[in-house]
């Protein structure tokens, strides 16, 4: 939350690839993986409620007086940054099951 409320600084213009749709790709990603560890058969409300929580950071930084404004290619970021994590982390908690189990 405290990247989020950093005051903007340059004028909004729409690219996908900056640096700013690298970094909500990038925290979604990770947070994910973060959730998908402790609710490992979660996937689906994972990516749900990730997905309303970047489009309430976007209505956040749209209703704040921080210079940031609502941005759908934000959103967008987000989203695809969860759809990676759950991939990526569904296999890492397989292998923590696994490993579990062979230790019994």
């Amino acid at each position: 939350m405290v990247g989020f409320s950093i005051p903007g600084q340059a004028p909004h213009y729409f690219s996908l690839t900056s640096p700013d749709k690298l970094l909500h790709f990038c925290g979604f990603l990770i947070l994910a993986i973060l959730w998908l560890r402790v609710y490992p058969t979660s996937a689906a409300r994972i990516i749900v409620y990730g997905a309303l929580f970047g489009i309430l950071v976007e209505v956040y930084q749209h209703v704040m007086p921080i210079g940031r404004s609502f941005d759908i290619a934000d959103a967008l970021a987000d989203f695809g940054g969860l759809l990676v994590g759950v991939q990526i982390g569904r296999p890492l908690v397989r292998s923590k099951k696994t490993r579990e189990l062979e230790q019994l």
